[in-house]
């Protein structure tokens, strides 16, 4: 379990240390505050080596550079490159825990990449014209994206789930949220999902019934899938109605304990702040959860991230403050 996660010229972050994480950890805040940027942070250092993940992030974030000697400029801290360049000292690397990504500048259109790790440091370079296209990340971590556009791999996952007690945990995760009247689903080609309800005859394309079916599908397998590792969740509310959201929290505190999970999401919503302050309170979870609000520091404008006890959580959402 990741209990301390240390961010050093990525993205936003200048130097970001956060410690004492939990079992189940939810960050909010403003626009730009970096919140998917965190999860990204996390995606990364688990793929190590593997710029799979690297080179679709850029991708999806529209950061594709089409020179070779620039293309994974957008991930450092903008300040810290733009003074780099500015100086005779040609190296700069940004640092996730024990991750580490040099960039080299060795004169114009002459950058090199490197990824430290124990004994020599290893260089991408090699790899920059040989990714296959169009690319796929291929993460270490489970990742729910909050667009539907992101890529999830939802035919990859429902291989290891279908017809074994993960689908079984599956269909009780969606029956116990969203679809009381669930009988069971089916994974079809082009990801096209299949559902059969009680009151129906023939199976319905799990589309008919809503965005939020579809978000408490891949957020239910996604949770099956993450046994004994990390689960990512980005914007936790999206496409959910606000009553559900209570729910989706339980189920979440629940599979993470018995499956072995720990759990990182992000929001934008007041009522999941709510709902999940609501489970946090029970005394069987207690221990297993902590909120943090990422914000800039009023004194050196950095990122960082505020930890809120129950306590102050409740007495900012009761009084209309925004904690996000």
């Amino acid at each position: 379990m990741i209990t301390t996660l240390k961010i050093e010229n990525f993205r936003l972050f200048k130097n970001l240390e956060i410690k004492d994480l939990k079992r189940v950890n939810l960050f909010a805040g403003k626009n730009n505050s970096g919140k998917t940027a965190l999860l990204e942070a996390l995606r990364i250092s688990a793929a190590g080596e593997d710029l799979s993940v690297m080179r679709y992030i850029l991708q999806q974030r529209g950061e594709t550079m089409f020179n070779f000697w620039d293309m994974y400029d957008s991930f450092y801290y903008r300040p810290a490159l733009d003074e780099m360049r500015s100086q005779k000292d040609k190296m700069l690397g940004f640092r996730i825990n024990q991750f580490r990504f040099q960039r080299k500048f060795e004169g114009e259109r002459n950058v090199q990449y490197f990824i430290m790790r124990t004994g020599s440091p290893f260089n991408t370079n090699n790899l920059t014209n040989n990714l296959p296209s169009p690319l796929l990340p291929r993460d270490k971590y489970v990742y729910v994206p909050f667009s539907t556009s992101d890529h999830f791999p939802l035919a990859y996952y429902w291989d290891q789930v279908a017809l074994t007690p993960k689908e079984d945990k599956v269909v009780e995760i969606l029956r116990d949220t969203i679809l009381p009247n669930l009988v069971r689903l089916d994974v079809q080609q082009n990801d096209r999902i299949m559902v059969r309800l009680l009151e129906e005859e023939r199976p319905i394309p799990l589309k008919n019934l809503g965005d939020g079916a579809q978000r408490m599908l891949l957020i239910a397998i996604a949770l099956v899938m993450a046994k004994d590792n990390v689960l990512l969740i980005d914007e936790i509310e999206t496409g959910l109605h606000y009553s559900v959201l209570e729910k989706i929290w339980g189920i979440i505190f629940k599979y993470s304990k018995e499956l072995n999970v720990q759990v990182f999401a992000t929001t934008h919503s007041q009522d999941a702040l709510r709902a999940f302050m609501y489970l946090l309170e029970k005394p069987e979870n207690k221990e297993e959860g902590v909120f943090f609000r990422l914000q800039l520091n009023s004194k050196d404008g950095q990122v960082e991230a505020i930890r809120y006890e129950p306590e102050s959580l409740e007495l900012s959402l009761e009084s209309n403050l925004d904690p996000r």
